[in-house]
């Protein structure tokens, strides 16, 4: 059987799956581990839940698919939103328990430089890391309505 997220049939609606692709229910959603880096150590775990029955593991692998890369901008290319917050904080606001988020010059690790100039949004600019915080930065809105097209990766730090 292979697990796929893409497939059309729930793991749950068959008792035999020799050859079959299913996709995860609940739990065990595979695109969770989207974004994840792959490197480390992977466990299967096989658990029979149903009294007088079994089953066999004759093999399993397990294969790691990279995204391709988003696709490059053809044509003309439009900055919708530019700020290196030298002068200003960009219209960005923050909030939360125990918020960090502060605008000034990094100066530790593991981000000791901005961007572009020497101010930037970050964390803990005093050093006195807040524990169990919960903390939000958010842009100012930005309509793309006037812009057509989809916006593409940000360079942003």
């Amino acid at each position: 059987m292979i697990l796929d997220d893409e497939a059309g049939i729930p793991i749950s609606e068959f008792n035999v799956y020799k050859g079959m692709r299913a996709t995860t229910e609940g739990w065990g959603q595979l695109r969770w581990f989207r974004g994840e880096l792959a490197a480390g150590t992977w466990t299967l775990n096989v658990r029979d839940d149903t009294a007088a029955n079994g089953g066999t593991l004759n093999a399993w692998s397990l294969i790691i698919c990279e995204d391709p890369p988003p696709p490059a901008c053809t044509g003309t290319t439009t900055t919708v939103y530019f700020d290196d917050f030298e002068t200003t904080g960009g219209g960005f606001t923050h909030s939360g328990v125990a918020d960090e988020w502060e605008l000034g010059t990094p100066t530790g690790a593991p981000i000791s430089t901005a961007n572009s100039g020497v101010r930037a949004w970050e964390t803990d600019l005093d050093n006195s890391y807040e524990i169990s915080s919960s903390q939000n930065l958010f842009s100012p809105p930005m309509s793309l309505a006037p812009y057509g097209g989809r916006p593409s990766r940000s360079n942003g730090q």
